[in-house]
């Protein structure tokens, strides 16, 4: 049987963490986010009061993301995983580590973008009561945030479709603007979570 894991990634303030509750409410999945991860388990575990994003916190936050995904995949829940995934070599040791613990996973990644200055005013207007994440705008003008190249998919032979397919039965990669509204982003996720429903 193959399993399914949903990886929500892009740069801060892009609408992760909207997308990702909304498409695991619709798939009825597993919603798994770094930022939590981070403030609770790995912050702590190292003995520092707040995060650094740095390389080696980031890359200890998405061993325990991804390895709290697989009792999901296990019990037939469908993980949905967010987090920046910025670079090449942390999103390829994600699906290193995915098809380590699960034999046959097809992975579904979802590319948030939007507007610079619109992800910059949401980072501003964040609720810090109500938000995990840590980071700012300073964070967000000095993190990079390395493209999804063509050769990359290929690399790994994830399907690269423009706009959102019918069907989602295999692994593959879809870009969303996320500039504007959350009921066009509501539109979106619903059409994504049908795909995936095929």
């Amino acid at each position: 049987m193959v399993e399914s894991a949903v990886v929500v990634i892009g740069r801060i303030g892009t609408g992760k963490t909207a997308a990702a509750e909304r498409l695991s409410t619709r798939l009825d999945g597993f919603h798994m986010d770094t930022d939590t991860t981070r403030l609770n388990q790995v912050v702590p575990l190292v003995g520092r009061e707040e995060p650094r994003y740095d390389v080696p916190e980031n890359r200890a936050t998405y061993a325990v993301l991804t390895a709290k995904a697989v009792p999901a995949l296990e019990r037939g829940l469908t993980p949905v995983l967010e987090g920046s995934f910025s670079n090449n070599e942390d999103r390829t040791r994600l699906l290193e580590s995915l098809a380590g613990w699960i034999e046959d996973v097809d992975t579904c990644f979802l590319h948030m973008v939007c507007d610079p200055e619109e992800a910059r005013r949401r980072i501003r207007g964040r609720d810090r009561r109500d938000c995990a994440s840590e980071a700012t705008v300073d964070t967000y003008n000095e993190m990079s945030f390395d493209p999804v190249t063509d050769e990359w998919l290929a690399d790994h032979g994830i399907h690269h479709t423009p706009g959102i397919p019918d069907q989602i039965n295999r692994d593959t990669y879809i870009q969303v603007d996320n500039t504007g509204s959350l009921k066009r982003l509501d539109e979106r996720i619903r059409d994504i979570s049908e795909a995936l429903h095929y």
